[in-house]
């Protein structure tokens, strides 16, 4: 075998006799196989190259003594390459001989002249013993056929002496038994030196094992210039696993198939095992089926995991760590702020930067992934969350926001300036959009000023410092309508202390209620309210702690008795005096009226009545036309009730309210005739009924007053303007 090293091309003669064995002849072919090692800038060359072959007789110039030989598109795999020459008949004569090598790219502009030439010595010239009778056949030699002088060794050999080559020719050398004698002993080996004994190469070419002639195991050399060491490439597992050109360092510790190789990129990478792995980052990852850890310190475990980001994390299933230090696990997450994490469940996303997913984001049945962009925001789990503000935090739920991040800043207790630190601890469909504000559960709930709070079901803070909080019992929002408003709907009541509560009212349990400050904006000044209890009863004190003195009271009561001078009240208001006022506006009823008795007992409410002659003081039901006794309409009928009613306790008390004045419903008969708006009312033959005037002679002294509201046939009501005449 003859070896030399070329500019750019290193050639290997194998020896391959192109032997044709003839039984009765000596007769042979004339190729022969070539092997080289083609090497592109330093790097072993891959690809397809054409190569050209022509035979001379002389080192350099000289003549050439062969064809010229052309081997397109030869496949060069990690430098080495095999071609069959045959330059025919005629060509080895046994005179000295040089192949000179031209090379392309394949489909390239032209062939470049490889040089030095290279020697072709001893082994072609097998093909010469063709003219030699001692010959027999390629696969055995009759023994004595050749002889020692014709080996052009140097002396006779010794006793126990094989034939081998020292790199320049044929030498009869002792038989290598392994041990301090320089082989290595497939059966074990003894007296071997750390250091001196060992199993590899002394020049830079590659190193492989391999098993059933597949390669199991590549040793490539590598050096690291920055640091002036030797860093070599160990590349294992499937020989179609492959190291990069220029990588030093590297590691493929298995793994990898044909059509699915590890890969490493980067310097100091690792593929420690699996299939179609790539690490091309400097010191990055890879392991598991598909994994690329691409960026520098980056480590990518799993299955179609990316880790872009330096120094980023990616395992699991289809995630994507392209943020610097991210981290992400689970399936289908994606980390991409710098300093984000991902940690478990799926369809995820933690874009800002130092923001968080814990998990969640899938419910096995719908994809609904988590959100975090906001800086340093927070996910813990749930569905369809997103956190988009500073610092936000959203703790699960489905289908919550936290975004506040408008700028706030202030003087207590020291100065201050942030925005952000939204919260949504959990819930449905809840948002917290402003600096500090906070939804704690619930649905539907919006905590949209600053600092604001909002829970329950469909509360909504809306203003700077608002908290509100809903009940359930309504389908409407209950919103705040000012800044720092303190609101609650419950429409079972409030209770502090106590679970007895009123409906939609509030129950203080003991101690009573103090209030020292303003107790509405609409009452600027207020001193507050006391409320205690006092001999049996509820008592309300109004007063001024700061002057130590007693302040008038502001009373507004929508349900119970109060009494003004009285413990005992036995109306909405009873006050035992006299009362002044500038004016009375009565919301609670529409006309005056004045209780009776009435002879027949209880009277129909809208009833007509007149005066009962027989009974002095009292009233009766109507029960003739025109009658000019007539008194007025017994109030109360469709729920029109007196506003005014006048009586003396004792004297003039008891019976029935009678609207003297004002608007009542009245019975009445429009089979007199039909009526009108504006039409005259009388007394009628129909006991308790008005009817129309029709003879306005017979209704003078007789009219109740007139109709506001009309009647076509029959009998029913008509509202009336009570005006007896």
């Amino acid at each position: 075998m003859n070896k030399k090293q070329l500019i750019q091309l290193t050639a290997l003669i194998a020896l391959l006799s192109a032997l044709n064995p003839q039984p009765s002849t000596f007769a042979q072919g004339t190729a022969f196989t070539y092997q080289g090692q083609l090497a592109d800038n330093g790097n072993p060359a891959n690809g397809s190259y054409d190569l050209t072959f022509a035979v001379f007789d002389a080192l350099t110039v000289g003549t050439q003594v062969s064809g010229t030989v052309t081997n397109g598109a030869t496949s060069v795999s990690n430098g080495q390459f095999t071609v069959t020459l045959d330059f025919g008949p005629g060509v080895f004569t046994g005179d000295p001989r040089w192949l000179e090598i031209g090379v392309d790219t394949n489909g390239g502009s032209g062939f470049a002249t490889l040089s030095p030439r290279q020697p072709l010595t001893p082994v072609p010239y097998s093909i010469y013993s063709g003219n030699s009778a001692r010959a027999d056949q390629a696969s055995s030699v009759v023994s004595g056929a050749i002889s020692a002088p014709q080996l052009s060794t140097l002396g006779a050999p010794g006793t126990g002496q094989v034939l081998g080559y020292n790199g320049t020719q044929l030498v009869w050398q002792a038989p290598v038994i392994g041990g301090s004698l320089g082989g290595w002993s497939l059966t074990g080996n003894l007296g071997t030196t750390q250091g001196i004994n060992f199993l590899g190469t002394m020049d830079n070419r590659p190193l492989e094992f391999k098993v059933n002639g597949s390669r199991a195991l590549r040793l490539e050399y590598g050096y690291d210039a920055g640091i002036s060491s030797e860093a070599p490439n160990v590349i294992g597992g499937s020989a179609a696993n492959v190291v990069s050109n220029g990588v030093y360092g590297a590691l493929i510790a298995g793994g990898g198939a044909t059509i699915y190789p590890n890969r490493v990129g980067g310097a100091y990478a690792s593929v420690l095992g699996g299939i179609a792995n790539t690490a091309s980052g400097y010191s990055a990852v890879a392991m598991g089926n598909s994994a690329v850890a691409k960026g520098d310190f980056s480590t990518a475990m799993g299955y179609g995991v990316l880790s872009y980001g330096y120094a980023s994390t990616a395992m699991g299933y289809h995630n994507n760590a392209s943020g610097d230090f991210s981290t992400v696990g689970g399936a289908e997450n994606i980390a991409n702020g710098n300093e984000s994490f991902v940690g478990g469940g799926a369809y995820n996303i933690a874009s800002g930067f130092a923001s968080v997913v814990a998990g969640g984001g899938f419910d096995n049945s719908s994809a609904q992934g988590n959100t975090a962009s906001g800086l340093a925001s927070f996910v813990g789990s749930g569905l369809g969350n997103i956190a988009s503000g500073s610092l936000a935090t959203l703790g699960g739920g489905h289908l919550n926001t936290a975004s506040g991040d408008d700028l706030v800043s202030g003087t207590f207790p020291l100065h201050y300036l942030f925005a952000g630190n939204a919260t949504v601890s959990g819930g449905y469909g809840n948002t917290a959009s402003a600096t500090g504000a906070s939804v704690p559960g619930g649905a539907f709930n919006t905590a949209g000023g600053d600092f604001s709070f909002a829970g329950g079901f469909g509360a909504s803070a809306l203003h700077s410092g608002a908290f509100v909080w809903a009940d359930g019992s309504s389908s409407s929002f209950f919103a705040s309508a000012a800044a720092n408003q303190f609101l609650v709907r419950a429409a079972g009541g409030v209770g502090i202390g106590t679970a007895q509560t009123p409906p939609g009212g509030l129950r203080v349990a003991s101690g009573g209620l103090a209030v020292t400050g303003g107790s509405s904006p609409n009452y600027p000044g207020s001193a507050g309210v006391f409320i205690e209890k006092a001999a049996g009863v509820g008592a309300i004190f109004a007063y001024d702690y700061v002057a130590s003195g007693p302040l008038s009271l502001a009373l507004n009561s929508p349900g119970g008795k109060v009494g003004v001078g009285t413990l005992s009240p036995q109306y909405t208001l009873d006050e035992n005096g006299t009362t002044r006022t500038h004016s009375v506006i009565i919301t609670g009823g529409a006309d005056l009226a004045e209780p009776f008795k009435m002879r027949a007992g209880e009277i129909q409410k809208g009833s007509v009545v007149v005066i009962d002659e027989e009974h002095p003081g009292e009233l009766k039901l109507s029960t003739q036309a025109y009658d000019t006794r007539v008194a007025g309409i017994v109030s109360g009928a469709n729920g029109i009730n007196p506003g005014i009613s006048l009586r003396q306790e004792g004297t003039l008390d008891g019976g029935q309210n009678v609207a003297l004045s004002g608007r009542v419903y009245v019975q009445a008969d429009a089979g007199f005739g039909a009526i009108e708006p504006g039409d005259l009312l009388t007394t009628s033959d129909t006991p308790g009924h008005a009817m129309k005037v029709t003879n306005h002679a017979r209704a003078q002294g007789a009219i109740l007053g007139k109709a506001m509201s009309s009647l076509k046939a029959g009998e029913g009501t008509v509202l009336v303007l009570v005006t007896l005449q």
